[in-house]
């Protein structure tokens, strides 16, 4: 969930689909589309919610909460959410969360926004590959590992900052970034 939205199961059907969930966040309602245990092992509890943007149909923002390590995948295929990788415009992981794992967001060619909090210490191999709409993505100090590929093929970045507490940067984390200027 984001700020302070609640959210519950119900049977609510509008004009487009059923939905599982509604989702209250102050005085908007949001329709929680999709909602998934993404913990790595049954100690971490980390939850995705795939919440439509009220101000942008068709548009999507994904939300990582809770505690731990998020799950790792060998494909992207493999993620939850893969049906909907084209229309995630938003990606928002919350503080707790301590981790982006293995091509968690590959291929979400929409996405042009990224929240990672300081709670998140690494970001996994393919983790954003191909997101080709990313224009910027802020990347926290206390960030200490970015994965192969992690970021490969993001056509639309113009600049990163790496921070100095980066002490491993997989092979080919920026490859085929062709607009990208990159600040150490």
């Amino acid at each position: 969930h984001t700020g302070d939205c609640v959210c519950g199961k119900t049977d609510v059907e509008n004009e487009h689909t059923y939905v599982d969930f509604i989702c209250v966040c102050g005085d908007i309602s949001s329709e929680c589309l999709e909602r998934w245990d993404v913990s790595a092992t049954e100690s971490d509890k980390v939850i995705a919610e795939l919440i439509e943007d009220k101000a942008n149909l068709g548009k999507y923002t994904l939300t990582i909460s809770g505690t731990g390590n998020m799950k790792d995948w060998s494909v992207y295929s493999e993620t939850p959410w893969y049906s909907y990788r084209e229309k995630i415009s938003a990606v928002i992981i919350e503080d707790g969360v301590t981790n982006v794992g293995d091509y968690a967001f590959y291929n979400c060619t929409s996405l042009t926004s990224i929240t990672i909090p300081e709670s998140v210490t690494s970001i996994g191999s393919y983790a954003f590959c191909e997101c080709t709409s990313l224009a910027s993505i802020t990347i926290p100090e206390s960030i200490t590992s970015i994965g192969d590929s992690a970021f490969f093929g993001c056509t639309s970045l113009t600049s990163v900052t790496i921070p100095k507490s980066v002490t491993r940067m997989g092979g080919c984390a920026f490859c085929d970034c062709s607009n990208l200027i990159i600040y150490a």
